[in-house]
Order: C-alpha cells, then sequence, then structure tokens
C-alpha cells in the first residue's frame, strides 16, 4: 500500500471519530460513565483501534514505535474529549478517555500481531 493510501485512511479514520464525537449523540443512546457496557463504549473502542491500527505502520517497528502510535491515538482522543467539554450536547467523560486508550493499545497490538505473522506482507507471484 502506498504511503499516500495509508496518510488518507489514517485521516479518514481521524476524521470519523471527530465527526461522531462533535456530532448530536441522541440517536445511539446515553454516553459516560452509564454507557461503559452500552453502544457508545464499542464505539469508542472500534474507533480508536482503528486509529491506533492506522497510526502503526507510520513509526519504526519495535515497542517505541508502537508506543508512539497508541500515544498519539490517546492523545487525540483525550483532546476530543476535552473538545467536548465545551459543548451543550456532549459530555467529557475520563471513562471514554481510558476506553480510547484501550482501543488505541488493542488496535496497534493486533496490526502488530497481523504483520508479525510468518509470510505477512510478502505477495505472492
Amino acid at each position: 500500500m502506498s504511503r499516500t493510501s495509508r496518510t488518507s485512511i489514517t485521516v479518514a479514520v481521524a476524521l470519523a471519530i471527530l465527526g461522531a464525537s462533535v456530532l448530536n449523540p441522541r440517536w445511539i443512546g446515553a454516553s459516560g460513565a452509564d454507557a461503559v457496557l452500552g453502544l457508545t463504549a464499542w464505539f469508542h473502542l472500534v474507533g480508536y483501534a482503528a486509529l491506533g491500527a492506522a497510526l502503526r505502520p507510520r513509526f519504526r517497528p519495535g515497542w517505541r514505535g508502537a508506543a508512539v502510535a497508541v500515544a498519539l491515538a490517546t492523545g487525540y482522543g483525550a483532546g476530543i474529549e476535552c473538545l467536548q467539554s465545551a459543548l451543550a450536547f456532549r459530555t467529557a467523560s475520563l471513562v471514554d478517555a481510558a476506553i480510547n486508550g484501550t482501543g488505541a493499545l488493542l488496535g496497534v497490538a493486533v496490526r502488530d500481531g497481523v504483520e508479525r505473522r510468518p509470510g505477512a506482507g510478502r505477495t505472492k507471484r
């Protein structure tokens, strides 16, 4: 996959998360601590797993590159939680921020696991 394609995917995931985070959430149900096991928690987990997985190839192999990808995705989530505190119809939540970080960690771990499979990255001729 080309560098431009990887960048486009990463930006698209980040923008999708931002868009979903600033819209009025009434159509998806409860948010914040009341929704830890609810639908919004899964949106956070999956969204940030996708962002972590999209960010991972942008950095060097190894644990330091993985840590940078997790930190950036988690920081992005924390920034969005701060943004939500300024919106009347949204609520910033430390629980959501923790779920964002967990999702980012899972996404990076899965991406690393897939790339370390024997034969990963090789094309058949």
